[in-house]
């Protein structure tokens, strides 16, 4: 992934830990795009679940440069 685009994104490695199994470790990423937020969970490189939500829809106005 290039610099420019990475920088759109916010990573948050999880561990979960439940006595005596395998630890199960999720990526929850965070994506702000053209349009709005993107937020993805990941394990074992597959997406586990994904929501989003339009700035709009949380009453952000975005003006362009």
């Amino acid at each position: 992934m290039n610099r420019e685009l990475e920088a759109r994104y916010l990573h948050l490695p999880v561990e979960l830990l439940f006595g005596g199994r395998a630890p199960i470790e999720i990526e929850v990423q965070v994506k702000l795009d053209d349009d709005g937020v993107v937020v993805d969970a990941f394990t074992e490189g597959q997406s586990i679940a994904s929501t989003w939500k339009t700035y709009s829809e949380m009453g952000v106005e975005v003006n362009e440069i």
